[in-house]
């Protein structure tokens, strides 16, 4: 017994005939006839019947396509990966913001285990001038950034997450008392906000879309934990995106999405002219699944 004969075996159990299956896998209708009655042979029973011009499985023929229909989508997937291991594809990814924001870092690892041909590159290093020059370049394949509210012109997007722009507030700030999830800028125009470089150009954004007065701010030299921490020791005030404070201790701030503002989704970039072959599909259909 050989796999090609339980394939063809298996494609006769779906309806197809002799002649179908000879075509589609370049195979005379007598080795095809000849390969299904060496399985009858080796298992010792009729798999098929006639029923006029066609053919009718039998108990033992239904007994095999049964188990075949379990087994064959895990030999499809072996040959598949078999036949990919043999090439290499070389992917390269500018993501803004960073890597960490988005859990990249594992995500792709865990895809390259399990597409070990495919090689992922990501870079987060800050760069002068429009991130989309990267593409227009050649520099990178795609970009993962937050789209702006114009989006961008000229290139396709698909959408991997939403996001969400917040205010950072002390537990005791009035703002941060009741229900509510969300917080007008209006109510915070009197405040000091303190930023750090991640997230300088997010108040101007903010309050450009929001058309209102950017309120005072300060730049600080301190990273995304400890910016947090002064939140709730020092009782400052600050703005970032959802994502920044996934898998931090929040117990010690309140958190409010900012009210008014359109979606702030992460988009995946490329462009428009050139088409995913399969390797880029399973790894943009990869982080569709996988990023949060």
């Amino acid at each position: 017994m050989n796999i090609e004969s339980l394939i063809y075996f298996y494609n006769a159990a779906q309806g197809k005939t002799y002649l179908d299956i000879s075509e589609q896998y370049n195979i005379s209708q007598s080795s095809i006839s000849k390969m299904i009655h060496q399985l009858e042979q080796e298992f010792q029973t009729k798999l098929f019947e006639k029923s006029g011009r066609t053919l009718k499985l039998t108990k033992a023929g239904n007994i095999l396509y049964r188990d075949l229909q379990m087994m064959m989508p895990y030999y499809e997937k072996l040959r598949e990966d078999m036949m990919m291991s043999s090439k290499a594809t070389h992917i390269s990814v500018y993501v803004r913001p960073s890597i960490q924001a988005l859990h990249l870092r594992a995500i792709v690892d865990n895809f390259m285990e399990r597409y070990p041909w495919i090689t992922v590159t990501l870079r987060d290093d800050r760069k002068p001038g429009k991130i989309v020059d990267l593409l227009s370049n050649k520099e990178v394949d795609y970009i993962i950034t937050h789209r702006p509210p114009h989006g961008y012109d000229g290139y396709r997007e698909i959408v991997l997450a939403d996001d969400h722009i917040i205010a950072l507030l002390p537990k005791d700030h009035p703002m941060a008392q009741g229900d509510s999830t969300g917080v007008r800028m209006e109510s915070l125009q009197n405040e000091l906000f303190h930023l750090i470089r991640r997230t300088n150009n997010l108040l101007d954004t903010t309050c450009w879309t929001l058309n209102v007065t950017v309120p005072q701010y300060v730049m600080t030299n301190m990273n995304r934990e400890e910016l947090l921490w002064s939140v709730e020791r020092d009782h400052i005030v600050s703005i970032a995106y959802e994502s920044d404070i996934k898998g931090f201790n929040l117990d010690g701030i309140a958190y409010k999405r900012i009210l008014g503002l359109p979606s702030h989704p992460y988009v995946f970039v490329c462009s428009r002219q050139e088409e995913l072959d399969h390797d880029n599909m399973l790894f943009l259909n990869y982080l569709i699944d996988h990023v949060e």
